[in-house]
């Protein structure tokens, strides 16, 4: 075999190996423990304390990109919080407002983000044992905020621990509860 031969022989393996070698892992979303046992309002003040406030301000703003008018519908409900979303939730949501300095319209604008648009696919499933399990696949368009506020949620009550991975500023588990799975299409024809 020609010397140019093998150089370019040896060129294409070594291009093969660069192109067959496995992808660096992802890095491990940040360990966060939220006491359930701390008042709603204060709760996540720890979580918040690990991210630039105005970097969540700015992510809020995109995420809850929408049309000045939903702001104005949504601002006389948000202050009548407690009358439409029990606590604690409210509690949560209210603090978490209060800490990044934003409205409590933006901060309920930012918890039916996900249930305001349908373009999140899930999976419901069942092991060998009977427990069921229920996972959605986040088709936003702004992954590139998602990445950065994934949290691997520690929730303490009373000494008990339950794990979460979530985003930070979604108040979204409730253990022992039931879930709605709704199934929308879109007519392109």
């Amino acid at each position: 075999m020609a010397q140019g031969s093998r150089l370019w022989a040896l060129l294409v393996l070594l291009c093969g190996a660069v192109a067959a070698a496995p992808a660096p892992p992802a890095a491990a979303p940040l360990l966060c423990n939220v006491s359930l046992d701390s008042p709603p309002e204060e709760r996540w003040l720890p979580v918040l304390r690990h991210f630039d406030p105005a970097f969540l301000r700015a992510a809020v703003a995109r995420v809850i990109d929408v049309p000045k008018w939903v702001h104005e519908v949504i601002r006389p409900i948000a202050a009548e919080l407690e009358l439409f979303m029990p606590q604690p939730f409210a509690g949560e949501i209210l603090g978490l407002c209060k800490a990044l300095g934003v409205s409590l319209g933006d901060g309920v604008l930012l918890n039916f983000a996900y249930e305001s648009t349908a373009f999140c696919t899930s999976i419901v499933a069942q092991d060998d044992k009977g427990n069921i399990y229920h996972g959605r696949n986040l088709d936003y368009d702004f992954v590139d905020i998602l990445s950065k506020i994934t949290i691997d949620v520690r929730f303490i009550k009373s000494g008990q621990v339950r794990s979460v991975v979530d985003m930070a500023g979604w108040y979204s588990m409730k253990e022992q509860a039931m879930v709605v799975q709704l199934r929308r299409q879109w007519d392109f024809m």
